[in-house]
């Protein structure tokens, strides 16, 4: 069997061969039944030893065709991980799930691509079940308190069944369509909540009055919640935005404020919050002058242990038909050092390059040229992150990679430049405390995460 698939380097007769078959490496993933090496000197290239002499193209008269599972779908690595591929959080979904079910408000927190989101999602598909309705929404994809005040209303009223979703299809459906659904909608809706219903309608209409309609989105909620008899839970991730730099939320005090009153008037509405930048959510949530202070507990996520990922990545690779030497899996865990997303996108390059080669077992040497296949796939972010590490402060970068190396970070630099240096680079979610280690030794603080660690540490000056 070829090293890597079909066309251009192996025998004339495999492209044809398999085209006329309609198969592709990538496509369905050719795999050899019987995977053992040999030299065909007929057509030159590396053969099943069982298959030299058969006629015709010995790599497809004894190969299975099923269709190989794509890598992207098995470890997801830039979107929330679907329920059913979490690895080690169903008892960070189980406990956030039940919270939510009891009318606690809870605060999540951390880096980035740590699991967040995807806890989030699966807590609130299991609380959909259960019959609360759930609204969710990122404040990194809207443009201030309108699009909020919108995007509230518009998931609340996509909870209420078919009649609804209907008029939600039609109006993407044709301009007459839209007229007519909305005619019919607003009718129906504004005799239930009011005029200012038609936020939910009308894309653009609460940026007559953002303050108004946003107080009047998150009223609905109860409202909604008395009349159809379910409970709400509401999902707001990266929170930390409604204080951003670019305030383009406004006043973040003001906007708190405004949600803490109708929240705390809200008993059968219940508040999930998450955010990536530590400080910032913290600052909007812990201080006595917030106004959301004591609003809801934070929620930590647990650590995924190293036998967690050998046994969730082992089930996932088996969905596929696909196994994995001890050695190699350990590897993986190893080189992912527990971090959810480098830990997925080893896993991903891992079954990546078992598909391209045609195999179906993952040993050793694979599991290392995936770890390169990952560094290589991530070196366009890590150069953009890099330059961010160098524009938060005058040592950050330098710091940065000491930290990487494993070597003190104030070797050369002195101790204030040093500390001021790490605080810049904790507030960015670059940086975190080891925890367990004593405060003023080396091993105190690392990068977040693995693969930017190995990448800084190989730079040169």
């Amino acid at each position: 069997m070829k090293a890597r698939g079909f066309g251009g380097t192996g025998c004339d007769v495999e492209q044809p061969v398999a085209q006329r078959r309609g198969f592709g490496v990538v496509q369905f993933g050719l795999v050899c039944e019987q995977p053992r090496w040999g030299q065909c000197e007929q057509f030159r290239g590396d053969w099943c030893e069982l298959d030299a002499g058969v006629p015709g193209c010995p790599r497809i008269e004894h190969m299975t065709s099923y269709r190989r599972l794509r890598s992207r779908d098995l470890f997801p690595t830039d979107e929330p991980v679907p329920a059913g591929s979490l690895i080690g959080r169903s008892a960070d979904v189980d406990e956030l799930t039940n919270a939510l079910a009891n009318g606690l408000n809870r605060i999540m927190v951390g880096p980035r691509r740590t699991g967040k989101t995807s806890v989030a999602l699966a807590a609130l598909a299991e609380l959909r079940a259960r019959g609360c309705y759930v609204v969710s929404t990122d404040l990194f994809r809207l443009s201030g308190p309108a699009e909020l005040a919108e995007a509230l209303a518009r998931g609340l009223l996509a909870n209420r069944g078919p009649a609804h979703r209907a008029g939600a299809a039609a109006r993407r459906a044709s301009r007459a369509l839209v007229e007519a659904a909305g005619r019919v909608a607003s009718a129906t809706l504004s005799g239930e909540f009011g005029a200012d219903i038609e936020i939910a309608l009308t894309p653009g209409l609460a940026a007559r009055d953002p303050q108004h309609y946003l107080s009047f989105a998150l009223e609905l909620c109860q409202q909604v919640a008395e009349r159809d008899d379910h409970d709400v839970v509401v999902f707001i991730d990266e929170f930390q935005e409604i204080a951003g730099a670019r305030a383009i939320f406004g006043d973040p005090d003001a906007i708190t404020k405004l949600m803490r009153s109708v929240l705390q008037n809200s008993p059968r509405v219940t508040a999930l919050f998450a955010g990536s930048i530590d400080h910032a959510m913290r600052e909007l949530f812990t201080p006595e002058h917030r106004a959301f202070y004591r609003f809801g507990a934070f929620e930590t996520l647990g650590v995924i242990t190293a036998d967690q990922w050998q046994a969730g990545i082992t089930a996932r690779l088996a969905a596929d038909k696909t196994t994995i030497d001890p050695l190699a899996l350990v590897t993986l865990v190893e080189r992912g050092a527990g971090h959810p997303r480098s830990t997925m996108l080893l896993a991903q390059q891992a079954h990546s390059l078992s598909v391209l080669l045609g195999r179906t077992h993952i040993d050793g040497e694979l599991a290392l040229e995936a770890y390169t296949e990952a560094l290589a796939a991530d070196a366009g972010s890590h150069q953009s992150e890099v330059e961010r590490i160098r524009e938060l402060g005058k040592h950050t970068f330098e710091v940065a990679r000491r930290l990487a190396r494993g070597t003190a970070p104030y070797a050369g630099t002195s101790p204030r430049s040093a500390q001021r240096a790490v605080e810049m680079l904790v507030r960015a979610g670059v940086v975190e405390e080891v925890p367990g280690v004593v405060a003023h030794t080396t091993g105190r603080w690392r990068l977040v995460d693995p693969l930017l660690r190995a990448y800084l540490a190989a730079l040169v000056p």
